[in-house]
């Protein structure tokens, strides 16, 4: 069993409620993994989001890790504020992970601009999240947290036909996590940056992407940017080239 590679996938918001999500969200990271297996010994561990406030979520994030044996090699892959909430999984499991890899993600220690041009984003659903208790996207929130405005209408209806609405206690808990950090790191020597838990990781960043762009990552952190948005994640040319960067560091 110690040989076995675990990929553990952490969605971001609106497609995290079953699994049936993944296959739309995470489709060419799945099919990449499907390719490079080979004759390896892997297990694809899909992180489906269980609860509403922060502290379920990990919780039952905690428990869907325990099939996971000791010893084994464990790559989470992240997207969006999936990257967030695994390093706060990995706060409490600081034994497990190995070599993050995020895809248009970001981290505790993110400054507040980034915090809050994430929020802009899509700030009108967000306001009346506030009200409802459902963050849920429309053709415009969509338009302009994943594409930046420029998305042809197709792409859009199925992207939307793959999005459920999502809690806002949880959403608001990781908010306020990371606002509190970042407000930290204003009076702080030593700043605590983005995925400073880990010794090493690869993280894609498009140079538009409302969530990652212009995040100064921990040192160990090697960055890949690339064109587009925050949709990259839909792109299998950059996909690949992030996938093969990060396992070239791992020792399998």
């Amino acid at each position: 069993m110690e040989d076995k590679i675990f990929f553990v996938l952490f969605p971001g918001a609106f497609g995290n409620r079953n699994e049936t999500f993944f296959e739309f969200w995470f489709r060419c990271i799945l099919a990449w993994i499907a390719g490079w297996k080979n004759e390896r010994d892997v297990q694809v561990i899909r992180v489906v989001y269980q609860g509403t406030s922060l502290k379920n979520l990990i919780q039952g994030a905690l428990r869907q890790l325990d099939v996971i044996p000791a010893g084994a090699t464990v790559v989470p892959i992240c997207y969006s504020l999936g990257g967030v909430f695994m390093e706060l999984v990995a706060e409490r499991r600081p034994d497990l992970f190995t070599h993050p890899i995020g895809i248009g993600t970001n981290g505790v220690g993110a400054p507040l601009r980034t915090i809050f041009r994430t929020i802009k984003s899509v700030w009108k659903r967000f306001l009346v999240g506030l009200l409802t208790g459902q963050l849920v996207l429309d053709r415009a929130a969509a338009n302009s947290l994943f594409w930046y405005g420029r998305e042809t209408p197709g792409n859009l209806d199925e992207l939307l036909r793959h999005a459920h609405p999502q809690p806002m206690r949880g959403i608001l808990g990781l908010a306020r996590t990371m606002i509190w950090e970042a407000v930290k790191n204003i009076f702080r020597r030593e700043k605590r940056l983005p995925w400073s838990t880990f010794a090493s990781a690869t993280v894609l960043v498009p140079e538009r992407c409302a969530i990652s762009t212009g995040t100064r990552f921990a040192p160990g952190v090697t960055v890949i940017t690339c064109p587009g948005g925050h949709a990259v994640i839909f792109s299998y040319r950059e996909i690949r080239q992030l996938m093969e960067t990060a396992v070239a560091w791992i020792d399998f």
